[in-house]
């Protein structure tokens, strides 16, 4: 009786919100993280044409919507998100339901910093989420919603109580124009943080004020020739590298040097940054990243600008609590990531806007 009752009660709120709700689509206000315009599906991270051209579990990995985030400004004092995924594998067993499925919002505070506001936990395919803004009273604040990390989204809608606006967030300007592009692994993509805003990519993003692109494939990030063409048709600011776990010391040789003559012939100017592989089983250096190493020095020594390289030795601390299971960040180990590139990272855009 008392489940009964309360499946028509949740009905009767259901059907209240319908009436009572002004609902937007949220692909008609701001989307970000996409470096392609021509997906199949909004949420897509690769273009339609690399459907055929990459390898299927690449392609498969594109329909993820890892990094993307809608920015918005409402002054409402509730709000409601939407979403409907396209697979039904809401969590992993090292990885929880709201990093893999779920969405988080983030709001601007007076101090110009983005402040974790909530997250919507997925129940199933659809799901619905509520967010209280404590926020003042026709205030119109601006806001940061990301989505799912390792599952698709197929339908996104925010919605707001009649006579509350919601619009698309235009006076966001970010510290350089083009974003920031991050091609590499699971871990890139956003295993295994427990929410869909820790990745680590996306609190770089959050700290250093850029729009930024997560092209992380898990288990997939080969580098293979056309990753490597797909990666410099996108015009970024920065190209980050991140592949060490998934590239055999083979694959580290033969693709690296060509990846990155491809996008230097593409963007002559763009700073190029590789990142060794994070291991805290590993020692320090890795094979690959000796390899890594030479080709640098290689290609500096013939010119090449702008080209940076990352040891791995200090990115997850000096500790071995950083992780789930040895290998993939915990929210501990993106958190820790980020802020050890956050000032490397922070002095190479300060000689871009230069």
């Amino acid at each position: 009786m008392r489940k009964y009752t309360f499946f028509l009660l949740l009905c009767f709120y259901l059907e209240a919100l319908g009436q009572d709700t002004l609902w937007v689509n949220a692909n008609t206000l701001e989307i970000e993280g996409k470096g392609f315009s021509n997906t199949e599906n909004d949420y897509d991270r690769l273009p339609a044409t690399a459907k055929g051209l990459v390898r299927d579990p690449v392609w498969e990995l594109g329909q993820h919507s890892a990094g993307i985030l809608v920015r918005f400004y409402t002054n409402a004092l509730q709000f409601y998100i939407r979403w409907e995924l396209t697979s039904t594998m809401l969590a992993m067993p090292h990885m929880p339901a709201t990093g893999v499925s779920g969405v988080d919002v983030y709001v601007l505070n007076n101090k110009k910093e983005y402040l974790f506001l909530g997250t919507g936990i997925p129940k199933n395919v659809k799901n619905l989420a509520v967010f209280n803004t404590n926020t003042q009273q026709n205030h119109l604040s601006s806001y940061l919603l990301y989505l799912p990390l390792y599952n698709g989204t197929k339908l996104l809608e925010i919605g707001v109580p009649m006579g509350y606006v919601i619009q698309k967030d235009t006076i966001f300007h970010a510290v350089v124009h083009k974003p920031i592009l991050f091609y590499g692994t699971s871990i890139l993509q956003g295993a295994c943080a427990s929410r869909a805003g820790m990745a680590y990519p996306s609190i770089l993003g959050r700290k250093l004020g850029v729009h930024i692109i997560n092209l992380g494939f898990s288990g997939n990030a080969k580098l293979e020739p056309e990753m490597q063409e797909l990666i410099s048709e996108v015009e970024a600011a920065v190209y980050v590298i991140d592949c060490h776990h998934n590239t055999t010391k083979d694959e580290t040789q033969t693709r690296t040097e060509p990846a990155i003559r491809k996008i230097r012939a593409k963007r002559p100017y763009a700073p190029i940054v590789l990142i060794e592989g994070s291991n805290p089983k590993r020692d320090f250096p890795t094979e690959e990243g000796l390899i890594t190493q030479e080709i640098v020095k290689k290609l500096k020594k013939e010119g090449f600008k702008n080209l940076y390289y990352i040891k791995g030795n200090g990115l997850l601390g000096q500790d071995t609590e950083a992780t789930v299971d040895l290998v993939h960040h915990s929210d501990l180990g993106m958190q820790r990531q980020a802020e050890f590139l956050y000032p490397i990272f922070k002095k190479i855009l300060r000689k871009i806007k230069q």
